[in-house]
């Protein structure tokens, strides 16, 4: 078959396995329902209400770029909103990132490491958790490799216009996630490269940073409007405004760093780092499998002698600064906030794969097939199998309170709920997403108001630690009826119905 029909069908088949892959029992996989999966369903109705609400929400998720709630509530409006129909957007946003990958390769590299990189990119284990899910996040590598995809279009045909196509998309990132401003350097690294053997290299780059420039001045009003609101996430994440870092000498402040650069590559290349706010990093299940991790390393070596010089500075950029996002921050979300590196090692590992598909031997591509089927079982098996039990995935997707959210959902209007979690609150967001009909009072020790008088009829539910305490209620409480609610033969919490 000629290789320029051949492609495409290979591509069609890949976008389709990576669609198949993203909604397969989405609404129960990941298990649970994460907080900010809920506020990202919550703000979207919101948008369905308002229509416009601006750049930022804050302090929803302690204040983000509203850029992928508009599609969230595009989605809304075709489908009944739901935790499958808010993950079903971030997953077509994640099937996009699969397809402009293919496209930024192919313009930098060639057609065969593009397809390459694309499908090590639709089954890595990284991608497919957080494309599964309701976060946001999801958007930033999708807006980062459609610029790369116009840029070097750009390059290739000189064209004025296309630089500020791909500055316009750049500048339109900045709405997609906060960490999203780690993306302008490294493009900017193309521009350094090309200012060496480019004559119209200034001239492209005012182009493309002009048009990025337009493109951001909703946001750049804001941030000028609302600094305080703009800037709160990040020095709540920030490392350098923690309370270790300030009261640290710079001896201590080299440890910091050391201690967050080693949490970073060894949970993201071996695991063993769990990552409370996403699940992924548990051990032996790391976001980048050894396949992709040794060929991107063994690809970077490479790099220099298959790309241009500014496919080449673009790579090493990447692996240097969007670590940073990790690295600079304190406490969980270590591994989303350099979620655009995804593709970039993709691509790095597909060059080392096609070099290795290129050599004279006839087992080179027999090599290959058995690399990427060893990646495919070690992400999508692993994934699907091992990953949706571990501990990490369990308390950051709040499965508990999901099951118990849903049987409040089944509740008439105004039913009465007495809530006893340590660990939530009643008003968590995944409640007020999906049971928002229901009356509840928190009655925790953590989040209650415990000496508030109980009106019968009522429903209470216990979680955790406060399981044991059903029979306090009941002993109050005698005319009732008590179910314990099972999760894979599991007490995950139980409910008692009081007359």
């Amino acid at each position: 078959m000629s290789p320029r029909l051949l492609s495409p069908i290979l591509l069609i088949l890949l976008l389709a396995f990576a669609c198949a892959l993203r909604v397969y029992e989405l609404d129960t996989i990941p298990l649970g329902f994460h907080g900010d999966e809920a506020l990202t369903a919550l703000d979207a109705m919101w948008i369905l209400e308002e229509g416009w609400i601006g750049p930022y929400v804050y302090p929803s998720g302690l204040g983000q770029p509203t850029g992928p709630l508009y599609f969230v509530a595009l989605v809304f409006s075709l489908l009944e909103p739901s935790v499958f129909s808010v993950r079903l957007a971030m997953a077509l946003i994640g099937v996009a990132a699969v397809l402009f990958t293919y496209l930024a390769v192919r313009e930098m590299a060639s057609a065969r490491i593009a397809l390459i990189a694309a499908f090590l990119f639709a089954v890595l284990r990284w991608h497919l958790h957080l494309s599964r899910t309701g976060l946001m996040l999801g958007a930033w590598p999708a807006v980062f490799v459609a610029t790369l995809w116009l840029l070097f279009i750009a390059r290739r045909t000189r064209r004025t216009s296309l630089y500020a196509a791909a500055g316009l998309v750049a500048g339109l990132g900045i709405y997609s996630y906060n960490a999203y401003i780690l993306t302008f350097p490294v493009l900017a690294t193309v521009f350094l490269a090309d200012a060496l053997s480019e004559p119209r290299a200034a001239r492209n780059a005012v182009s493309f940073w002009a048009a990025a420039g337009l493109a951001s001045i909703p946001m750049i009003v804001f941030i000028a409007q609302y600094p305080d609101a703009y800037f709160y996430h990040h020095q709540v994440a920030s490392l350098s405004g923690s309370e270790a870092w300030q009261s640290a000498g710079w001896g201590g402040r080299l440890g910091l760093l050391g201690g967050r650069a080693s949490d970073w590559l060894v949970g993201m290349f071996v695991g063993g780092r769990p990552d409370g706010d996403d699940g992924t990093g548990a051990l032996f299940h790391p976001p980048v499998g050894p396949v992709v991790a040794a060929a991107a390393a063994a690809g970077l070596a490479l790099a220099p002698r298959v790309l241009s010089r500014a496919a080449v500075a673009l790579l090493f950029a990447s692996v240097l600064i969007f670590p940073l996002g990790g690295i600079l921050t304190t406490g969980d979300g270590i591994f989303r906030r350099s979620f655009a590196l995804a593709p970039i090692l993709c691509f790095a590992a597909a060059i080392a794969l096609d070099w290795l598909w290129s050599r004279r031997s006839k087992l080179g591509p027999a090599v290959v097939g058995a690399l990427l089927t060893a990646s495919t079982c070690f992400n999508v098996f692993g994934y699907f199998l091992l990953d949706q039990e571990s501990p990490a995935v369990w308390n950051a997707f709040a499965v508990e309170f999901r099951e118990a959210a849903e049987v409040m959902a089944t509740m008439p209007k105004d039913a009465r709920v007495y809530f006893y979690s340590s660990r939530w609150s009643v008003d968590y967001s995944p409640r007020l997403f999906l049971a928002p009909q229901v009356e509840a009072y928190d009655r925790s020790d953590e989040f209650g108001s415990g000496d508030q008088d109980i009106e019968v009829p009522a429903t209470f539910f216990f979680l955790d630690r406060y399981i044991d305490r059903v029979g306090e209620i009941e002993k109050k409480f005698p005319r009732g009826e008590r179910n314990a609610a099972l999760f894979e033969g599991r007490e995950i919490f139980t409910l008692y119905h009081a007359d």
